[in-house]
């Protein structure tokens, strides 16, 4: 990502990623669009066919999650579509916490 938002605030946004059960690798992998106040990350379709459509695609792509700098702090605003498509469901992205088994 080449955003001065996400240079800038990197570490706050995987904070916010792993404080809302959210991969940040599936973050980062997303397309996106941005400016100097904000930052906003697609769907990612992942379909072979409709990627050969180039711009011919004119199909609307919905947010997934939208992060806006207001006042040098950001805000973000999950969507309908947040956890489907950036949930942590997978293996390495979600944190285990070792169980102990206990002697009697």
């Amino acid at each position: 990502m080449a955003s001065k938002i996400f240079k800038e605030h990197k570490n706050e946004i995987k904070e916010y990623c792993v404080e809302n059960k959210l991969s940040f690798d599936k973050l980062c992998e997303s397309p996106w669009c941005y400016d100097n106040e904000e930052i906003i990350i697609q769907r990612n379709e992942r379909d072979p066919e409709r990627a050969k459509l180039g711009l011919a695609d004119n199909i609307p792509t919905p947010s997934t999650l939208e992060i806006y700098l207001e006042n040098g702090k950001l805000r973000f605003e999950q969507t309908e579509h947040t956890r489907k498509y950036l949930g942590a469901e997978e293996e390495h992205d979600v944190v285990r916490v070792p169980r102990v088994a206990v002697a009697v």
